[in-house]
């Protein structure tokens, strides 16, 4: 697991988070 410090969830249901090597995973929740 990556550690994440800010993760950010839209209307949608994407989920966007950044990790401390400057990376930004965008991910779709789909349950």
């Amino acid at each position: 697991m990556i550690q994440s410090c800010d993760v950010f969830v839209d209307a949608q249901g994407i989920i966007y988070s950044t990790d401390y090597n400057g990376g930004l995973s965008v991910i779709e929740y789909l349950g």
